[in-house]
Formats: C-alpha cells, structure tokens, sequence
C-alpha cells in the first residue's frame, strides 16, 4: 500500500455488511473540554483554552472551515443543540462543581453569539434540540460522598426562556451520575448511571457501581413514572439513548458486552439485545448511532496482550487507542465524527467516519 494512502478502509462482517472509510486524524487544539455538534453542512467544534471559549467550522470531510473564532471568557460549553437554522450552548462559569448555567445561541456560521441567557445553578449541563424548543438538564446537590446528584429538567422555548422546569423527584431520589435525555414525539426518557453506594468486602477496596434507570416525563416535564424505571442491575453505565420514532433505545455496557435495551412508549422494558460480544474484550465506554435500519456502537476496549487497548465500530477494529473522552457525532451524508484523546497527549483529535464508502474511497463532499 502506498504511504500516501492515509485513510484506513474496514469491512465489518455482519448480515448487512458495509464498508467504512475513517479519515486522517486531525488535531482540534490542545484541550480536554472540547464539544461538537452537527449542522446542515458539517459540525462545530467549541472547546476552551484557559479562560477563552473558541469555535471552529468543520467540513463534512473534515476540513477546517475558515478560521476560529474566540466566543466569550470565562465560561466552558458543556452541551450543544442545532435547531436547523443556529446552535444554542449550555455553559458553566467552572467545571466539576455548581456555578451559574447560561445559554447561548450562535450563528451556524459562527458570526454573531447572543446575549447570555441565565437558566440556573449546578453542574453537568446538557442540551437537546425538540421541536423548535430545547430541553436542558443539570444537576444539583451532589450528595456528600460523591455519589450522582439530583435531576433538574428546563424546557426552552425559541427564545431560549423557560416555559417549564422541574427537579426529577422520584421515589427513591436518584444519585444520578452521567445521564442522557432523548426527546420523543411529545415528551422525553432521561436515562442516567444510578450511583450505589459501594461496599467494603473484607479484604477489598471499595468500588463505586452503578446501574441504569430512567424515567419518562411529558411535554409539560410532568413525571410518567414516579419509582423511575430499572433498565439494568448494578455492574452497567449508560452510553447514550435516542427515540426512533416507536420506542426508545438505550446503549449500556455491562457483562462485557454492548447491550441494547427498547423501552416502549408505555414504558414497559424488552430483553436486551447484545450489540457488540466481549470477543476476549472488555468495553468500557461505548456510543452508538442509527444509521438507517442499522445501529452502528463505537466502544473503547481493553483486551488480551496482543490486543491491549483499541477502539471498535461495531465488529471492526480500528488501528489506535484512544483515551477518553471518545464520542460519535451523527452528521449528514452517512457520515459521523470520531473526536478522542491520545495519553498522555493534552489535546483533542477527531476523525470523519464515512459509513457509506464505496470500493475505498472517500465521496466528495456535497456542498
């Protein structure tokens, strides 16, 4: 193969076998709270650099768009939702501990940031676009021996004022530790890592476990279901969830293997599904997308000695070891953004993942 061939093909062996075409890597910035989301023509990128908060424009290919531009001082994006037209940020004043949650809405092409927009206090802000509005989460009240803290649901409007918010107080409390929130049709499952408090067996030291739970809430934030609904016992973590327009479905890890659990509208829980077998491999953090009729799960893995550490689509390999955080972005065209860090590396990378290619070779992009 010649050197100049940078891109890596892999065929992943499957009923529906299809080719994919990952990209050279390209280095972001050197920073560890970099955050991406996709627009109509390819994504952006925000992250921070001491106390300035920069975006950039990437191309479907994976090209930077222009230049980046600083956005503001002294706030970090947590969370980051495209309404089709313009992007809205969530953003703390400081990382891993409550402070001041503000939203922002940035022009697609990155010209012109409004005003900030206060919606709370807490830690751990998330944003999802929903039918014209927005629904953030954060989190409150971390309980004192670190385990999780309390839900808060806001549902914004397109002005980015809140019309409705609320605490997620079920029976028994939630010690939600990372959480995900899917829109549907008319409302939304938040599904998170239930924190149990660890043990102290003789002779052991003490590891936090978690399980997964959820719970449904209406479009007026109202609680479906008040003792939250179990998803998985205690050894698993929550990768993401989505709403595909019949049922929910929520991506964990746990026996070693990615699992797929359908929750119904009624909230009722099918077997799950496994996703990616273990293969003499442990997964450790995992993120899956729909692509079509497919599910295409990316998961970090840590081996046998031959095959210590790496990062799998589905049933393939790819050539580098990543180390966290790792995400997958859903683009357009059949494409996707893998951004990662590399140990000891201070800086985020990405990569453009193209799920359709054919006979090696990459599409032109569609402008």
């Amino acid at each position: 193969m010649r050197s100049t061939i940078l891109a890596l093909l892999l065929v992943l062996l499957s009923s529906d076998a299809f080719a994919i075409l990952v990209s050279p890597e390209r280095e972001l910035a050197p920073t560890t709270t970099e955050r991406f989301v996709a627009t109509n023509d390819g994504y952006v990128a925000f992250w921070s650099e001491g106390d300035e908060t920069n975006a950039a424009r990437i191309a479907l290919d994976g090209s930077i768009a222009g230049v980046w531009r600083p956005l503001f001082r002294g706030r970090f994006v947590n969370g980051a939702a495209f309404d089709g037209h313009s992007i809205v940020v969530v953003t703390q004043r400081f990382l891993g501990v409550p402070s001041p949650i503000e939203a922002f809405r940035v022009a697609a092409d990155l010209s012109t940031v409004s005003a900030a927009v206060p919606l709370g206090t807490g830690l751990a802000a998330q944003i999802v676009a929903d039918r014209g509005g927005f629904i953030v989460g954060w989190k409150i009240d971390p309980t004192a021996d670190a385990l999780g803290g309390t839900l808060v649901l806001s549902r914004l409007d397109a002005s980015l004022a809140i019309t409705r918010q609320r605490v997620l107080d079920l029976v028994p409390q939630p010690r939600a530790g990372s959480y995900v929130v899917a829109p549907d049709d008319g409302g939304a499952l938040v599904a998170w890592n239930e924190m149990i408090a660890c043990e102290h067996p003789a002779g052991f030291g003490c590891v936090i476990n978690s399980s997964v739970r959820a719970v449904r809430v209406t479009d007026d934030l109202t609680i479906a279901d008040p003792g939250g609904i179990s998803i998985t016992a205690r050894g698993t973590s929550i990768g993401n969830a989505w709403w595909d327009g019949a049922e929910w479905l929520v991506v964990w890890v746990g026996d070693r293997n990615v699992n797929l659990s359908r929750i119904a509208p009624s909230g009722a829980v099918a077997q799950p599904e496994v996703l990616l077998p273990p293969q003499g491999r442990f997964y450790y953090i995992v993120h899956a997308i729909p692509l079509g009729d497919r599910i295409v799960a990316g998961a970090q893995y840590a081996g046998s000695a031959g095959d210590p550490f790496g990062f799998a689509l589905n049933d393939a390999s790819l050539n580098f070891a990543p180390s966290e955080p790792v995400n997958l972005v859903a683009g357009a065209d059949g494409r996707m953004l893998l951004s990662y860090h590399r140990y000891p590396t201070v800086a985020a990378f990405f990569r453009i993942v193209d799920l359709n290619a054919e006979g090696g070779r990459q599409r032109p992009t569609r402008r």
